[in-house]
């Protein structure tokens, strides 16, 4: 299997059971947000163009693209306050 598949799976899981995206980060090192937004973003796409048949740099490279749309959408957030 897949380590991007199998470590979004986990992070399902841990959630499922109650676990709070905070307390996950806190163990991984990763910022909460950040790990909120690649897990609700960039994993679904990674997997959903692994299915579509795409290999896996070519998934990663596609699904990365929503890193850049989830910076610059908090970025015009930021600046309309």
């Amino acid at each position: 299997m897949d380590d991007l598949r199998e470590i979004y799976e986990r992070i399902k899981l841990l959630r499922h059971n109650g676990v709070k995206m905070k307390e996950i980060a806190a163990c991984t090192g990763f910022a909460p947000s950040v790990l909120s937004a690649v897990f609700t973003t960039v994993m679904p796409e990674y997997i959903k163009n692994l299915d579509k048949g795409m290999n896996r740099d070519e998934a990663l490279d596609n699904a990365l693209v929503w890193v850049n749309n989830v910076s610059k959408k908090n970025s015009s957030v930021r600046s309309a306050t």
